[in-house]
């Protein structure tokens, strides 16, 4: 008889029992549940086994691995040491209370954890030894003495050298179980992880046989005690500052050791939601000082800018109180807050000479923290700028433009209409004189604001002022080689110019919507055609849709091109593309027909043809423009391979379609293009990645990682050198031991393979 009938709500129950060969429960084991079908499985859930054995997992209908299916066909995998799996038979059908138990052969019973095999054997070599000496070589030995993978090895001696380190009675092999799961273990950074989280990890580390099950028992414990350690020794300031960003905000900031800790607690239990953080911080009696909750939240923003350059954030928070203040500073000025201390450089490392850092080096360092305070405050920048340079400028009324941005802070030439933020409040303009022609000249930076790039705007704004484009119509009316002849760079113009023309496309399509030369008074005896009132609404929506949300298309994505190119192929009526189109025509004669000759139908019953089934496979082929670049531009065959494949991957195929733009002798070199997404779940990266996949022989695959690996070669550097360079010890947990970055790179694995 047919399955009964579901509903995407509908709730299913999988449970059971796992036992040893003995007949003793299994406690603590992963149990992978995945509804089974051909080429892709669907896991519905990984429930953990209790202090009894006994698992059990709700699923609902609109789990299953593909729409329609009414019962999960149930296949369950246990995971053990050494990547053994034990599987279930497969449950066709099952019911909707289905019970499934499991017992282990002797062959795979749990044994003895991996921490206890290398503590015994890594332990032994090591007893006595300061771990904080041991170097990357050390660890390498010991790894080929004890024939123990390198990072198990690593593992471990990181575990001994944290406690150490952190001098607390801490069990190492809690932090040799985050290791084994990839869970960095920094002390202010195991703070702030969620506490479920890391229960998650401890409990996969004791499904894999990493660690005992019974150190679940203890572990929120100890957790809780390191936290208390942890912040009494930021209190006292006796971690690094290099250990994390905030223990240079504390510094820099002179937070005293009671503001340290509340702040530190109040940060943990605020994740997520800065602005109850700081409500909840400036409500405190620890920070009732004037001035206080302001300061930190500069030194917070400082600690971004500089890249927790901890001594630079101190000379500035001495001199200046908000972002805005260092608007006024200068290239020169900044270098001159790096060239003052000596025992500091532009790099923030604690112990290193300014005087050894280049010029070239200190002038990118510089120009980076410039371009980010204008991209936070860009109004505030022109007008710095701008005042500095009023004999220089082109505008008619540079003086009350500065005056007018002086006394409205609050107003933004990047979010606030000019026209709005007059209306509200007319006498903003009471103080200076000839207001008619401020406002005019205001209007025009603002119109010159949307069209110009994010940094440098008053000298690109100036620049085309100077030459007399004050708006985009002039930009688009002047053309794109107008502009390139300005001096500006070549990017610069094409994106002054690409704004421009998308800006005069949204005016044109709001007048064409509500214009009353567009859209005349309908005369009752002539009715208007039911096209024109359906033209007429889509472009009322589309110009609205513009303005409400900065939407929408140009004229060349909306209308097509409004020229023919003039090439040979162009103008021809048996080129390439007319070509193509005559052979879809064809197919979309011819019947198709099922493997037994019977007609074919889609999903909806309608009868398919033959460019039903070509479009079913290759919906790009139909999509494709019929331009001069698709049609001349050789493109490698592999390239096309991969687009479709990646698609498929992603699960977007038929809903996107590339077009050729790029040059023939580039995208030989490198593809036009590449969806990155589609690489994220290859290298298991993507939330929506299958976890089977890495257990592949050939998944999972990072394309970034091979990349880099392959430039590297090329360079003639190894990944291990380059790991090494970039980690080197700052004291941390562990001096001079090998770091994660090091060990993947000498085995040349990803983090996720690891």
């Amino acid at each position: 008889s047919p399955p009964p009938q579901t509903t995407a709500g509908d709730s299913y129950v999988v449970q059971g029992h796992l036992v040893d060969s003995a007949g003793k429960p299994v406690t603590n084991a992963v149990v992978q549940i995945y509804d089974k079908d051909i080429g892709a499985d669907k896991l519905l859930g990984n429930p953990v086994t209790d202090a009894e054995g006994y698992y059990i997992l709700r699923y609902s209908a609109d789990q299953l691995s593909r729409p329609g299916k009414q019962l999960a066909d149930i296949l369950i995998q246990v995971e053990l040491e050494n990547d053994l799996t034990v599987n279930s038979p497969v449950v066709v059908n099952a019911n909707r209370d289905q019970t499934i138990d499991l017992s282990l052969p002797v062959a795979v019973q749990p044994s003895v954890t991996k921490y206890a095999r290398v503590a015994e054997v890594v332990g032994r070599l090591v007893q006595g030894q300061d771990i904080q000496t041991l170097t990357p070589q050390d660890v390498q030995y010991l790894a080929a003495k004890t024939s123990f993978p390198i990072l198990d090895v690593a593992g471990f001696v990181n575990a001994l050298g944290f406690t150490g380190y952190l001098n607390i009675d801490f069990d190492p092999e809690l932090v040799f179980g985050f290791h084994d799961q990839g869970v960095f273990c920094d002390p202010i950074g195991l703070i702030f992880q969620s506490r479920d989280q890391q229960i998650a990890v401890l409990r996969k580390a004791v499904g894999q046989n990493v660690i005992r099950p019974e150190i679940l028992e203890t572990a929120e414990a100890q957790l809780d005690r390191l936290r208390q350690h942890v912040i009494g020794m930021v209190r006292e300031g006796s971690i690094p500052t290099q250990q994390n960003r905030l223990l240079g905000v504390f510094a820099a900031a002179k937070l005293n050791p009671d503001q340290r800790e509340y702040f530190l607690t109040t940060y943990a239990e605020n994740q997520g939601n800065s602005q109850q953080f700081w409500s909840q911080l400036s409500e405190s009696n620890l920070f009732s000082q004037a001035g206080e909750i302001e300061r930190t939240q500069f030194t917070v923003q400082l600690s971004t800018l500089t890249g927790n350059n901890t001594p630079l954030m101190a000379r500035i928070v001495e001199e200046h109180r908000s972002l805005r203040d260092l608007v006024g500073l200068s290239h020169n000025d900044w270098k001159g807050y790096l060239a003052e201390d000596r025992s500091w450089s532009a790099s923030g490392g604690a112990g290193s000479q300014a005087g050894s850092e280049s010029t070239t080096e200190i002038d990118i360092y510089v120009t980076g923290i410039m371009n980010a305070i204008e991209l936070a405050l860009p109004t505030a920048t022109f007008a710095q700028r701008l005042s500095a340079n009023l004999s220089a400028s082109s505008l008619s009324k540079s003086e009350s433009i500065v005056s007018f941005l002086e006394s409205n802070p609050d107003f933004d030439f990047a979010r606030t209409s000019v026209a709005t933020y007059l209306r509200n409040d007319p006498n903003r303009l009471n103080n200076i004189d000839d207001s008619i022609a401020l406002q005019d000249q205001l209007f025009t930076v603002q119109r010159l604001f949307n069209i110009t790039p994010q940094q440098n705007k008053w000298e690109t704004i100036e620049t085309l002022v100077r030459h007399g484009y004050t708006s985009a119509q002039k930009v688009v009316s002047a053309g794109s080689r107008a502009i390139k002849s300005l001096g500006l760079s070549p990017d610069e113009s094409d994106e002054i110019y690409r704004n421009s023309e998308a800006a005069v496309s949204l005016a044109a399509n709001v007048y064409a919507a509500f214009s009353s030369e567009t859209n005349r008074v309908k005369v009752a005896a002539i009715d208007t055609p039911p096209w024109q009132n359906t033209y007429k609404q889509l472009a009322r929506d589309y110009a609205l849709r513009r303005m409400t949300d900065d939407g929408g298309s140009d004229w060349e994505s909306l209308f097509g091109p409004l020229h023919l190119c003039a090439c040979e192929h162009g103008q021809s009526m048996y080129s390439p593309a007319a070509y193509l189109v005559d052979i879809l025509y064809f197919l979309m004669k011819i019947p198709a027909q099922n493997a037994d000759g019977s007609p074919a139908f889609d999903a909806d019953g309608n009868r398919m043809n033959a460019l039903d089934v070509l479009h079913a496979r290759r919906p790009d082929i139909c999509n494709i423009e019929l331009n001069c670049e698709n049609t001349n531009t050789e493109v490698p065959y592999v390239d096309l391979v991969n687009e479709i494949l990646e698609n498929a991957v992603t699960g977007v195929s038929g809903t996107r379609f590339y077009q050729t733009k790029g040059k023939s002798d580039a995208i030989h070199i490198y593809p036009e293009h590449i969806d990155e997404n589609a690489y994220a779940i290859l290298a298991d990266l993507s939330s929506d990645s299958n976890p089977k996949s890495i257990f592949s022989r050939l998944l999972p695959f990072n394309l970034w990682h091979e990349e880099a690996t392959e430039y590297l070669k090329t360079l003639g550097v190894s990944r291990f050198d380059l790991a090494n360079l970039l980690h080197r010890p700052i004291g941390g947990p562990i001096r001079g031991t090998i770091t994660l970055d090091g060990a993947l790179a000498i085995l040349n694995l990803t983090y996720r393979e690891f």
